[in-house]
């Protein structure tokens, strides 16, 4: 009996010590990368990030980032810690997105790709002094004028004695207009139209949306990485009008898929060959 004991001991002990080794093997295997941030970087700047599991040594392990449609490996590591990694851009970098492989006798793992963001040259614009990539050259180019959305303009008020001009739209106005450097004012209505209307109050050119818009447009200053285009696309029509109008990368239409009213498949089969040159 007592040596039966002693056996079942010895068998315990070591399923016990078998069953340790083996979780201990999958929490390495799990065990991945993971980004929480990455600062905005400085053009021709080094790209920080912070996450864990990293590896205190930098080893085999490698940044990975993808710009241009292009996965590069950033070879020039200034730094390399389990919680934070520091890497040298090319100077041909763009914005676009980053990951984090490690590499070690259990295999390979490799952190999710998260965004990274490099600063334009030349902010704040001049010569009005704003902080984000609008056209420099527009006196009122977002809502409010400025990203403190101030409302407050450097430009003096001049009147003439001439008579203020005033344009009807369907329903009512719910955001601030925006004016660019010829003084064309760009608004959205409540009757889902986004309107351009000359200095003198006369329309330029009408777009219709499919909703009601209620926050201010933006007018960027061209810039090189991917615009986004979002709210109030619905129909296929808008989708030409998009791609039509160039420079957009992609369109967030979650609510149009969602009620049915746009045809993601259609969608894209429309960007696909509107991109290529056909009709």
């Amino acid at each position: 009996m007592l040596r039966l004991s002693g056996r079942l001991a010895l068998w315990l002990g070591f399923f016990a010590l078998a069953s340790a080794l083996f979780l201990g093997l999958v929490y390495l295997l799990s065990r991945r990368p993971v980004i929480t941030s990455v600062p905005i970087t400085p053009t021709d700047g080094e790209l920080v990030l912070v996450g864990q599991g990293f590896g205190d040594r930098q080893g085999a392990s490698t940044v990975e980032a993808t710009f241009g449609g292009k996965a590069t490996t950033l070879d020039a590591i200034v730094q390399w810690s389990d919680t934070r990694t520091v890497a040298a851009l090319p100077s041909e970098a763009s914005s676009g997105t980053v990951r984090v492989i490690r590499r070690g006798i259990l295999g390979e793992r490799a952190s999710e790709a998260v965004p990274f963001v490099i600063r334009l040259p030349g902010l704040p614009s001049r010569p009005f002094g704003y902080e984000v990539p609008v056209q420099p050259e527009s006196p009122w180019p977002t809502f409010r004028r400025d990203h403190r959305n101030t409302g407050r303009s450097p430009l003096p008020a001049v009147y003439t004695g001439d008579r203020p001009w005033s344009f009807t739209t369907g329903k009512g106005i719910f955001s601030t207009p925006v004016v660019d450097g010829d003084g064309v004012i760009y608004v959205g209505s409540a009757d889902h139209v986004f309107y351009a209307l000359y200095p003198d109050g006369r329309e330029k050119w009408r777009f219709e949306t499919g909703e009601i818009i209620d926050s201010a447009a933006a007018l960027a200053r061209a810039v090189s990485i991917p615009v986004i285009a979002s709210g109030g696309i619905s129909t296929l029509e808008d989708i030409r009008a998009l791609c039509e109008a160039g420079a957009i990368a992609a369109a967030i239409t979650g609510r149009a898929i969602y009620e049915g009213t746009l045809d993601f498949a259609a969608a894209q089969r429309l960007a696909d060959r509107l991109s290529r040159g056909m009709q």
